[in-house]
């Protein structure tokens, strides 16, 4: 999975920092969606700045933006297919304004639209 979203897991609280609770409220916000179908096992979970042509996102993000990468798992390979995972993350809320370069035009992730596609999935074999 690969997403332009903050969602640095910073373990933080309610009354930790603003920007480390909020990025992670949104590491959960993933989480949670993930589990609507299947748990998932967290194998790896990365952010680099890179290109973003050829990973699948929206028209109008292109060039080089932070990009979070997060490998997982499922318990039943049968669970989870990509067709599925963008149905459940489509327009599901998110925080903006934290460490992401992107600019987003909805405080959503976004999966269906053209334009604005700002978390992609891939099968990993």
């Amino acid at each position: 999975m690969h997403t332009l979203i903050d969602i640095t897991e910073t373990g933080a609280r309610r009354n930790d920092n603003g920007d480390s609770y909020r990025q992670q409220q949104n590491w959960m916000t993933l989480i949670q969606t993930l589990g609507l179908r299947a748990n998932p096992f967290i194998l790896k979970s990365t952010v680099e700045t890179q290109g973003t042509k050829k990973l699948g996102f929206g028209t109008d993000h292109r060039g080089s933006q932070r990009v979070w990468t997060v490998e997982f798992d499922i318990e039943r390979e049968q669970g989870l297919d990509v067709e599925s995972l963008k149905a459940d993350f489509d327009l599901v809320p998110v925080i903006t304004g934290l460490s992401e370069t992107a600019k987003l035009k909805k405080d959503v992730f976004q999966t269906q639209n053209p334009e604005d596609t700002n978390i992609v999935f891939e099968v990993l074999e």
